[in-house]
């Protein structure tokens, strides 16, 4: 009897057994979080398609087994329950410095729900900006859980503790013999690195994973970590992931991949784990980084618009990513060195020159491969004076040699703007080949002063001298090579089709790459429905109107947008000293769209979507007196309480399309037009397009993007398709008030 009792609960031990090792084997379930892009324009922060790739190669990888994968979108999880049995949980979004409800962890109930998890042992990774997160709100919790964070609240005098900085530096495994290190040897990595992260002093838990020498820095620094919990659970952070770019690089997949495995209690492969982009070719041609140096010039090159212009001439080859710096003393910046081109539109017109670090940094960087470009009137900058009247005021070593024909006042002249026809007088050069002789519009520059010799690639006849004068040229510096344009005066000058490939091409020879047949402007890019105003070259002005004034209002219209590092207001109505001023901007850094009230309190309804990204979008704002709500493809972003501020009176004024109310100071002195310490006539730019504004006196629904041009209704009090005939300069006003935008120069 005892034999057959025994022999049965044998024979039941080994038909459980596989049920038991089946157990033993579950898949470790990895949940990756990634929020929208709210706070950068495109090429930078693409979280959801970096996820998308993350999760791409962990399904994909030939060395990875026992794991499952779920991506969620939009910052959370629709049915947060699937994080119950998450063996790790991955956060990338944006971060809680300029809104703390920007945070994944920060808002409605998800940081309990993530302690949750942390409690029972899940595993935690949060990665670049997510890591930035209040210390009091969310940093000692992410202490515990993760090891570390990015602390912007208690640093020296209230302000950072934490740092950022853009470099090209060499990331370097901390602790070889770490899992999450397996496979990699250092490599060289071009990134916005987050670091003196605010760790616990001493932690036994943490283990540092990756270094990098920050320029300026004395010791290499901490940018990715991870913690051993005591409760079973594992954390970490890497600070790196600004550019999307950068996920095609093999080390970067790897680090994150072997991090994400190790997080989740998983075997990390002994190699490491082995990736590969989808749709990605072994030898993809590197992308040419260029930054247009701006921020000033003489006042007959207005700078802003020109700039944008500039952008978009070397836009339409993809290869090219612009960047734009209104500071010229970033020539001493080491992160110069990230660039392959400098653009230059600027000139220091009745400012002093650039320090001699500024001056060392620019010629470091032709001399050693760089390329230049020099734009028209650039060829006037770095006197050390007010401005290039006397011959002997001029930095030698730009003025005839890096820059070989300059202007000097007094020796130096220019026809009047005006037509006149560029023919090629090297058609086998790779800037000029197949290029026709084209009319233009422009200044023809004539009698520049320089010594060193050019070969004119392309001349034109002036009217003042009778004589053919270089309009384009191009040579060496150094090992660097550089390239020079008589024209681009204006936006018209500088888009002309003919100017704009010489000055693409120039470009594209000044960094020695190969010349392609790039893409072309669409047409239908330039307005929304049919025509639209360019702000950067005329705005509208409407009469006063009291309706415009009184709430309820919905405004609305259509806007594209480009160069983010400024101000740019699309509408503003009265000026800013009136009560009843309310004006539509975006904001730099990153060109966020933000509404002024400054008549109430608080004054500013702030949002964390980008519209600055040169696409079109549609925006609205409604306001009740007391609500103010903003829109953004008919997806709410702001909302706000407001308060009328006692003893505001109105100021009658018009509302402007394309700009502030008023234009008194120069916009080159403009840090912030929305501090106290500034006037009311403070001229803010728009810098691009503005289609279909439509004023209501209603609130309307805003849950959807119209299909097509606005119609007017009995709410209707001001309705401007911007796409009457030019040639009129007046834009008709289809509401029943029949008040006319009247089109302006800039």
């Amino acid at each position: 009897m005892t034999y057959r009792i025994m022999l049965t609960a044998l024979l039941a031990l080994l038909v459980s057994a596989p049920f038991v090792l089946a157990e033993e084997v579950k898949p470790k379930k990895i949940v990756l979080i990634a929020g929208k892009i709210q706070s950068h324009p495109p090429g930078c922060h693409e979280h959801e398609k970096d996820m998308a790739l993350l999760k791409h190669c962990l399904d994909n990888s030939p060395n990875v087994s026992g794991v499952t994968t779920e991506l969620h979108l939009n910052g959370w999880p629709e049915d947060p329950s699937t994080l119950d049995d998450a063996d790790m949980i991955m956060i990338v979004g944006d971060g809680a410095d300029r809104k703390e409800t920007a945070h994944t962890l920060l808002r409605d109930d998800h940081m309990a729900v993530v302690k949750k998890q942390m409690d029972r042992g899940c595993g935690l990774f949060i990665w670049h900006y997510a890591t930035i997160i209040p210390s009091a709100k969310g940093g000692q919790e992410c202490l515990e859980w993760i090891g570390g964070f990015f602390d912007y609240q208690n640093g020296p005098d209230g302000g950072w503790y934490s740092k950022i900085k853009h470099a090209t530096a060499l990331v370097t495994p901390a602790t070889p013999g770490h899992p999450v290190c397996r496979g990699l040897t250092p490599f060289e990595l071009g990134e916005e690195y987050y670091y003196n992260i605010r760790f616990r002093e001493n932690d036994p838990r943490l283990t540092p994973i990756f270094s990098v020498p920050i320029p300026g820095e004395p010791e290499p620094q901490v940018v990715g970590w991870v913690v051993q919990r005591a409760n079973g659970g594992r954390g970490g952070g890497f600070t790196g992931g600004h550019f999307p770019e950068n996920m095609n690089v093999e080390n970067y997949r790897k680090m994150l991949l072997n991090a994400i495995l190790w997080t989740a209690g998983a075997e990390v492969p002994a190699g490491g784990v082995i990736s590969t982009v989808p749709g990605k070719e072994p030898a993809a041609e590197k992308p040419i980084k260029a930054l247009i140096l701006t921020g000033h010039h003489h006042p007959g090159h207005p700078w802003q618009p020109s700039t944008v212009a500039l952008r978009d001439v070397l836009s339409v080859d993809e290869r090219f990513l612009v960047d734009v710096t209104t500071d010229p003393e970033f020539l001493a910046d080491p992160l110069l060195s990230d660039y392959d081109l400098i653009v230059q539109n600027y000139c220091n017109w009745e400012r002093p020159g650039i320090s001699d670090a500024a001056k060392a940094g620019f010629v470091k960087f032709v001399n050693s491969g760089g390329g230049l470009a020099i734009i028209h009137f650039a060829n006037g900058a770095f006197s050390s004076g007010a401005h290039p009247t006397d011959p002997n005021d001029v930095w030698p070593e730009y003025a005839g040699k890096m820059c070989r024909r300059v202007w000097i006042d007094g020796q130096s002249s220019h026809d009047a703007y005006g037509p006149f026809r560029v023919e090629m007088t090297d058609t086998k050069h790779e800037i000029t080949e197949g290029v026709r002789a084209f009319n233009t519009v422009d200044e023809l520059y004539f009698n520049q002063q320089g010594e060193l010799p050019i070969e004119p690639l392309a001349v034109a006849q002036s009217k003042v001298s009778g004589k053919d004068a270089p309009m384009l040229f191009a040579y060496d510096y150094g090992k660097g090579r550089i390239f020079q344009t008589m024209l681009g005066h204006s936006v018209e000058s500088l888009v002309n089709p003919g100017a704009a490939e010489l000055a693409r091409r120039g470009c594209v020879w000044a960094v020695r790459r190969e010349q392609k047949p790039v893409r072309q402007p669409r047409e239908r890019d330039m307005s929304k429905f049919s025509r639209s105003l360019d702000a950067r070259k005329l705005i509208g002005a409407v009469e006063p109107n009291g309706a415009f004034a009184t709430p309820p209002l919905t405004v609305e219209c259509w806007v594209k947008l480009s160069l983010p590092g400024q101000y740019s207001v699309f509408l503003g109505h009265e000026p800013k000293s009136s009560a009843t001023h309310w004006e539509l901007f975006s904001s730099p850094p990153a060109g966020t769209f933000v509404a002024y009230m400054p008549g109430y309190t608080p004054d500013h309804i702030r949002s964390d979507k980008v519209i600055n990204d040169d696409r079109w979008h549609y925006v609205a704002m409604t306001f009740d007196g007391k609500a103010a709500r903003l829109y953004v493809d008919g997806q709410e972003v702001a909302r706000s309480e407001h308060t009328r501020k006692e003893g505001g009176q109105r100021k009658e004024g018009r509302l402007c399309i394309g700009r502030a109310y008023d234009v008194l100071a120069s916009a080159d002195d403009i840090t912030d037009p929305y501090d106290s310490n500034y006037g009311e006539e403070v001229h803010v730019p728009c810098n691009g397009l503005v289609d279909e504004v439509r004023i209501s006196n209603v609130i309307r629904p805003i849950d959807a993007v119209p299909e097509g041009p606005f119609e007017a209704d009995e709410q209707t009090i001001g309705l401007w398709h911007l796409d009457d005939n030019p040639a009129k300069l007046l834009f008709e006003d289809s509401s029943k008030q029949q008040n006319s935008a009247a089109a302006e120069m800039r």
